[in-house]
């Protein structure tokens, strides 16, 4: 396992980063603007958590195809026991597995919202992991980099 951080800011309010990050559209909208497939998106309410589930199919990229064939199921869930504070898990079903655990924060900042991210990447491939993983870490910032900015032009 990886640790992976991410600490960014977006230039609106928390609570309008967490109406985003909990919103079946803005997931929608995300993945359109990306060239991704439309992911299955669901925020439901559970034991006193908002829990926001969302699945897709993604294609690989050309680097990673020979360990992981050429898409991907990912699954995502973020439960959100309260609106400044969830917990992630990203699964990555395709040759091999991959996951991404951790926690989000959104705090007031200066210019609006800091996202953070602090979790563990974990690449199951047999002796080939630890180096797989050592690939894979940057790519999770990058995603959080590229979700910031997403955030930030986002119109409800």
């Amino acid at each position: 396992m990886k640790k992976v951080d991410y600490s960014g800011e977006v230039p609106r309010s928390p609570e309008d980063v967490y109406a985003a990050l909990t919103s079946p559209e803005f997931w929608r909208s995300y993945a359109t603007s990306h060239r991704l497939a439309a992911p299955t998106v669901e925020t439901v309410q559970e034991g006193g958590a908002t829990v926001t589930r969302m699945s897709s199919r993604v294609g690989v990229p050309s680097q990673a195809r020979a360990l992981a064939g050429d898409s991907a199921d990912v699954s995502t869930t973020t439960r959100w026991s309260t609106p400044s504070a969830g917990d992630l898990r990203v699964d990555v079903a395709a040759k091999q597995k991959a996951d991404v655990t951790g926690t989000i924060t959104l705090t007031p900042a200066a210019s609006g919202t800091r996202l953070a991210f602090s979790g563990e990447l974990n690449v199951r491939v047999p002796f080939l992991g630890g180096v797989a993983e050592g690939q894979a870490v940057k790519y999770v910032p990058q995603a959080f980099a590229d979700l910031a900015k997403t955030l930030t032009s986002w119109q409800q």
